[in-house]
């Protein structure tokens, strides 16, 4: 397969495209603003660039995806995102039960300070 070809534009990647082309402005304005850190504004950049290239290129999942024992290379852009999804679940798990657990250390000690202030 040629994929150098000229490739015909659907309506779904024209859509898709802007989408991500706000995605990428809101992520470069949250940086500029101070909200993102470098590392992770490069992050998100990298994925959305790859993301676009997937959108427009389709065919170069399927060169990655069949030496990994995919049929398509869609099949292995769903595997990965579902990794990729489940990855990020765990890490917002971990960082919320550490504020549960620094919210329960503070409000024991007002608890201790303020049992020991009524005495």
């Amino acid at each position: 397969v040629d994929y150098t070809k000229t490739m015909n534009l659907h309506g779904t990647q024209i859509v898709l495209a802007g989408i991500i082309a706000i995605i990428i402005y809101k992520t470069l304005k949250s940086y500029l603003a101070k909200k993102f850190s470098l590392l992770f504004t490069i992050f998100w950049l990298g994925f959305w660039a790859v993301v676009l290239v997937a959108l427009f290129m389709p065919g170069w999942l399927d060169l990655i995806a069949k030496p990994l024992g995919v049929t398509r290379g869609v099949d292995l852009a769903v595997y990965l995102s579902i990794v990729v999804l489940f990855y990020f679940v765990f890490l917002i798990y971990t960082h919320i039960m550490r504020i549960e657990e620094k919210v329960t250390k503070i409000v024991r000690q007002e608890s201790i300070r303020n049992a020991k202030k009524k005495k």
